[in-house]
């Protein structure tokens, strides 16, 4: 399987059960590219504008950028999964920080009070691209390096990887994830999360989310595109 590493001599039974695994990602993967029907040719450059503030965004909105792209620049990078023999039993063995990136993770893409949840990056770099008069509120503009503007493209782009973002997440489970398990232990998951904590089955759900993570980052990268020309100050020293 993709990012992993475990022995050879896995059962039969898991290796068909990963074998699954894969095929169910590599669907997933491929359906939410496939929405991705527009291409943008990069390098592209933003042309912002804003005659009506001293600053270019509100407070809370520079707040708001720069902490989407510390937290999107300080995502952890999935590192192979590790199959280990214990005692004829298998277990992952880097479990440890397949939780440790699941929970980096949340405030992107679970918690939707978070000003860095991805709808609401969203909200705020759609409303500046759809923004067309800079006398009433921060514009972006897209050009390409001949000066054609395609911000209406661009937008059409933007929105294809919202859709596919969305369409990833609602195969996942992670209320469960977050809500039953890794963040808090809500009473209602309780009597799931034993059986599947005792069966082993929860090594599954584990990795099903963290093999998509990966693709995440990536459909995150429009926004960090728009985001990164906001996020100053930058962190000062000691």
């Amino acid at each position: 399987m993709t990012n992993s590493n475990y022995p050879s001599e896995l059962p039969s039974r898991i290796k068909e059960k990963l074998d699954l695994l894969e095929q169910g990602i590599q669907k997933i993967e491929s359906h939410a590219l496939g929405m991705i029907k527009t291409s943008i040719d990069e390098p592209v450059s933003l042309f912002v504008q804003n005659q009506t503030m001293t600053d270019l965004l509100s407070d809370y909105e520079r707040a708001q950028s720069i902490s989407f792209v510390a937290r999107f620049e300080n995502l952890p990078n999935l590192v192979p999964f590790k199959i280990v023999n214990h005692q004829s039993n298998y277990f992952i063995g880097n479990i440890t920080y397949i939780r440790h990136i699941l929970n980096e993770y949340r405030s992107v893409i679970h918690n939707v009070s978070d000003s860095v949840y991805y709808q609401n990056v969203h909200k705020l770099c759609f409303k500046m691209l759809q923004e067309n008069d800079y006398r009433k509120g921060t514009t972006i503009n897209i050009l390409t390096k001949n000066d054609e503007n395609i911000t209406e493209k661009f937008m059409t782009w933007l929105g294809e990887h919202n859709s596919a973002i969305k369409f990833v997440l609602r195969t996942l489970d992670l209320d469960y994830i977050y809500n039953g398990i890794l963040q808090h232990s809500d009473e209602h998951f309780s009597e799931r999360f034993v059986k599947e904590y005792n069966s082993g089955e929860i090594n599954y759900i584990f990795l099903k989310h963290i093999l998509l993570l990966n693709l995440i980052k990536d459909l995150l990268k429009p926004y960090y595109m728009i985001m990164v020309q906001f996020s100053f100050p930058k962190l000062g020293p000691l």
